[in-house]
């Protein structure tokens, strides 16, 4: 297939693509926009060069919901995802390799290296590479790779359509290019933790100092399912709020080392766990009041 042949395929399977998941809900989709300079196709390295630019926007930042979202629902309809995830993990590896420096002495980067070379040798039976016949191989390799996921990308969204449960993943899906737990939720959520651990809190403000650092940590991207991101958020505040227990404590480690005699250590940790419980029974408690009842205890 000719080169130019060859992108404009692949944009009209992504058009293809958007337009069958808009079919499902007007307010989803597959890719954002893609917008790339495009550079000419010949010779083939340049041609291989352009690909592989095209698809890490495609798959890491213009689809990075979308294609991750469908890829996590393959083995449901009985398609191989591993083979995807291979796949888009060498797009990564050699968008790394051609457009970077990477470092021999760089355990990380020798091993990206390395996987690099043996998919140029899959490939067009070659490590080194430099011939244009070579190059034409690892793009027609890297493009036929392409379509085969762009295929089945579209044969999940048509078995979607026909699901039983259609509408539980539409909204999966909704929830994912949304992507962002509200503030509204993480303030339920800090209520309902911090009745649980009893403490009284301001939920308003706690979520509000708080709310990016916990959107950071746990990014919805990072999962293909909804309770399990759900599960994180709500252990990413539970830890806040353990953590701003602890700051109320009127003891440190370093008290604690000083009063038992110890160097450091995992006692130290489970110590200040004890001297939390303690706290917590009254707040009203002196250091010295805490550090008694648990000596008592121990």
């Amino acid at each position: 297939m000719p080169m130019n042949d060859i992108f404009n395929e692949i944009y009209k399977r992504v058009d293809l693509i958007n337009k069958k998941a808009l079919n499902l809900s007007e307010d989803i989709y597959v890719f954002e926009d893609i917008n790339i300079k495009k550079l000419k196709s010949s010779p083939s390295e340049l041609g291989f060069l352009y690909l592989i630019a095209l698809l890490y926007i495609s798959y890491f930042e213009c689809g990075k919901i979308g294609v991750k979202f469908l890829i996590g629902k393959m083995e449901a309809f009985n398609l191989c995802s591993s083979k995807y995830e291979l796949h888009l993990r060498d797009v990564n590896d050699l968008r790394t390799y051609l457009y970077h420096n990477l470092s021999y002495t760089n355990a990380p980067d020798v091993k990206r290296i390395t996987r690099c070379k043996n998919w140029f040798e899959d490939s067009c039976g070659s490590a080194d590479i430099g011939e244009e016949a070579e190059w034409n191989l690892c793009l027609e390799h890297a493009y036929n790779n392409t379509i085969e996921l762009l295929n089945d990308l579209e044969d999940v969204i048509c078995f979607i359509e026909a699901d039983d449960f259609k509408y539980d993943i539409i909204d999966d899906w909704r929830f994912s290019i949304n992507n962002r737990i509200t503030k509204y939720e993480c303030e339920i959520f800090v209520g309902e933790i911090a009745d649980y651990l009893g403490k009284e809190v301001n939920e308003y403000k706690l979520t509000n100092v708080y709310f990016s650092k916990w959107c950071q940590e746990v990014k919805y991207e990072n999962y293909t399912d909804k309770c399990e991101y759900l599960q994180r958020i709500r252990k990413a505040i539970e830890g806040t709020l353990i953590r701003e227990i602890r700051k109320s404590l009127p003891i440190s480690g370093k008290d604690i080392m000083e009063k038992f005699s110890l160097s450091g250590g995992k006692k130290i940790g489970e110590l200040l766990l004890k001297a939390t419980e303690i706290f917590e029974t009254d707040e009203n408690m002196s250091k010295q009041d805490i550090l008694d009842r648990l000596k008592a205890q121990i």
